[in-house]
């Protein structure tokens, strides 16, 4: 049977509207998640401070001298309300130190940022912020987007392009920190993470600090202890 031309058009118009229709919307991903990806994080230093003067006490560079690393990877993936979501493990050795990559999760990336699957979808990093904007905030926690692109330099002389993001929690007073090298003395209040994401390679380096109020409630924090974790190897699929 042979179709008017104003059918056939219809037909074609209609085949041609359903297959953009089914085109994804491009996302920009904060960082890569497929099956098989694998980051190898050591630390590349550690540095000590004396308590209220911020002054540092000692530093530990030698990556040789610690003989520790931590590996991420995305081991499986399923469909969660019709969504791509991505398992990611974690070696125990990194989860006293991080609270966003130090226990195992689901992930996935939308338009607006990095996701984690916690009865519901909570989102870890944004996208669509500028600057020193939160876009996460709670009682406990702030996140803030420091630079989406910043130019970062690992031990090895690598130079990368990352986001770099903040994130500050309130929740540690009077909490023992259990397995950390912390200094002798109250940390209170908090913990202060810098993570640098690469869509590239995924994670490029997290740093940890921990802080303690000043004793002359001036504001601000001292520092008491920072350690930076970078990516030795990637593993991308």
């Amino acid at each position: 049977m042979r179709l008017p031309p104003l059918a056939l058009l219809a037909v074609l118009f209609g085949l041609s509207a359903c297959d953009t229709a089914e085109d994804p919307t491009p996302i920009d991903p904060v960082i890569p998640l497929a099956v098989g990806n694998t980051w190898v994080l050591e630390p590349a230093y550690t540095l000590r401070y004396k308590v209220q003067e911020g002054i540092v006490t000692s530093a530990d560079t030698s990556r040789s001298s610690q003989r520790r690393s931590t590996t991420l990877s995305i081991t499986r993936d399923t469909l969660i309300n019709g969504e791509p979501w991505f398992r990611m493990e974690t070696t125990s050795e990194v989860r006293a130190y991080h609270n966003v990559f130090g226990a195992p999760q689901w992930l996935a990336n939308r338009a607006d940022g990095l996701y984690a699957f916690d009865e519901t979808p909570k989102r870890l990093y944004a996208t669509d912020t500028a600057p020193s904007e939160p876009f996460f905030e709670t009682r406990a926690e702030v996140t803030v987007l420091l630079d989406a692109t910043a130019s970062y330099t690992l031990s090895d002389q690598r130079t990368m392009s990352a986001r770099a993001y903040q994130r500050t929690i309130r929740y540690l007073e009077d909490a023992v920190l259990e397995g950390l090298d912390a200094p002798a003395g109250p940390i209170s209040p908090a913990m202060i993470g810098a993570e640098y994401l690469s869509a590239e390679e995924g994670i490029v380096a997290l740093d940890v600090q921990y802080v303690a109020l000043r004793e002359d409630r001036a504001p601000g924090w001292i520092p008491a202890l920072t350690q930076r974790w970078e990516v030795v190897s990637y593993t991308g699929n």
